[in-house]
């Protein structure tokens, strides 16, 4: 089975992620750090839960070929033959439980009785990656991915030749996710939050389009149906845009200075009296300029942020205790003491 394969890999590429933090941690000679084990082991589970739920579920369901039914996860397997309910009900079904059920609840469940770890780096150090991006009374929305995952899993599973009742199912579940999304806000920045709404928003549209698609296509109304796909296409081009953009952006601030470095020795070479190559000197210069403010700035609040953290930490320590001590005509009065 593929979901079997799929498990050893995940398993080998854990072994081998710690294998090498290992080395990397004796050959740096600095102290291991505990967290990876945990960082390592959420991470796997989040990127290939969708995977793993796809294959289990692939396992219960049938694909219909020349009237007999098979597993459609293999299709070499008549369903519901021996051993076929071996597998489910044996291995998928309670792998399926444990994965898509179990762990998320259980992992909800201790973020609930450790709610109040949230701001402790220690604990965000092992388990942060789960709610880092999220707001305080939005913790829980990785789950609400996962399962709207799921939900999406299952209909592409069990509605794998209907494509009109797949289509509508899948839209009216990211019409539910959108309802709830505006109502949450989960993420801590409203530009994600934003970018999350549109980007279901966009996914509804083209999934409604695509069913009326097909629909034009069962009919021969090719007209139609080209028109649809046009617009099907610019909805995909707006959707993927600002993701693009984005990385675009992020890599040309990175990496704007080394190209532009690169630019000039290649003036240089090739044209040495081109006047381009004193604009670029001179704007290469600024970047830099304005590189090391930054750096400056930045160093000059990191140390004031760290001398505030200590004043105030004195400050906390500096509690005023009551003491009885005996004044010169032998009566008690009290002194205040500071620690």
């Amino acid at each position: 089975m593929r979901v079997l394969v799929m498990l050893i890999l995940i398993a080998l590429q854990i072994f081998l992620i710690q294998l090498g933090v290992n080395i990397f941690f004796m050959l740096a000679r600095v102290r291991f750090r505990k967290n990876i084990i945990s960082i390592t082991l959420i991470y796997m589970y989040i990127q290939n839960y969708t995977a793993l739920i796809n294959q289990l579920f692939s396992i219960m369901a049938n694909r219909e070929i020349s009237q007999i039914n098979y597993v459609q996860g293999d299709v070499s397997l008549l369903f519901e033959s021996s051993n076929h309910q071996t597998w489910m009900y044996r291995f998928a079904l309670p792998v399926s439980l444990l994965i898509g059920l179990i762990l998320p609840m259980s992992l909800l469940w201790f973020l609930y009785q450790k709610r109040n770890l949230f701001d402790k780096i220690q604990f965000r150090k092992h388990i942060g990656y789960l709610f880092n991006e999220y707001s305080n009374n939005s913790s829980f929305w990785e789950w609400i991915k996962l399962w709207k995952k799921t939900i999406i899993i299952i209909i592409l599973i069990y509605f794998e030749t209907n494509i009109f009742y797949k289509g509508f199912l899948i839209g009216v579940c990211l019409m539910i996710y959108q309802i709830i999304t505006a109502q949450y806000l989960p993420y801590i920045y409203s530009k994600l939050n934003n970018l999350d709404l549109k980007s279901a928003q966009l996914c509804s549209i083209a999934i409604f389009l695509a069913a009326v698609q097909y629909l034009c296509e069962q009919q021969e109304d090719q007209v139609y149906a080209k028109i649809l796909q046009i617009l099907i296409i610019l909805i995909c081009f707006k959707f993927s845009f600002p993701y693009i953009f984005d990385i675009i952006s992020a890599y040309y601030y990175k990496y704007k200075e080394k190209l532009l470095k690169l630019l000039v020795i290649a003036l240089k070479t090739l044209n040495p009296q081109s006047n381009l190559i004193c604009k670029l000197t001179y704007k290469l210069d600024q970047w830099r300029q304005k590189s090391i403010r930054i750096e400056r700035n930045f160093k000059k609040l990191k140390q004031m942020t760290i001398q505030q953290k200590r004043k105030d930490k004195i400050e906390r320590q500096q509690i005023c205790v009551p003491t009885l001590s005996l004044n010169k005509s032998g009566e008690l009065k009290f002194k205040l003491m500071n620690f």
